[in-house]
């Protein structure tokens, strides 16, 4: 499956960037004004591009199927943590996981019991857990 990046979440973050400047341009010296005009500028370009882009053709994921852990992470629900999903660590142990984006400190996985924790280079490969069963 290919890599790529929702659209509407990438346009979202450089708004957010976009806003970060201005509030910073209204605080700034003149050398910065001129500095975060520039950066300005250029978030609004890359704002417009990515909405004249077309929307991926992107397969649903399949249960079933492992997908490696380094090339494709699970995707933020909520712009921070992915779903809880089902991981194959580098021991060769399963266990059920969820996926922690951080700029800070860096990406990591969680275990469900939210007991361990998991460096990015410890798990190898992951699937999503199936639908629970319907009644």
């Amino acid at each position: 499956m290919t890599e790529y990046i929702e659209k509407k979440k990438l346009v979202n973050r450089l708004k957010m960037w976009l806003m970060d400047l201005e509030n910073d341009m209204d605080k700034g010296d003149y050398g910065e004004l001129c500095e975060n005009k520039g950066a300005r500028e250029a978030v609004e370009s890359c704002i417009c591009e990515v909405e004249e882009q077309p929307l991926a053709d992107v397969q649903p994921i399949r249960h079933g199927r492992w997908i490696n852990a380094q090339i494709n992470p699970p995707i933020a629900t909520d712009g921070e943590t992915s779903d809880y999903v089902l991981v194959l660590r580098a021991s060769g142990r399963q266990c059920v996981c969820y996926y922690v984006y951080d700029d800070d400190d860096g990406n990591y996985w969680f275990s469900e019991d939210e007991k361990s924790m998991y460096d990015i280079d410890e798990v190898t490969h992951w699937q999503p857990l199936p639908e629970p069963p319907k009644e």
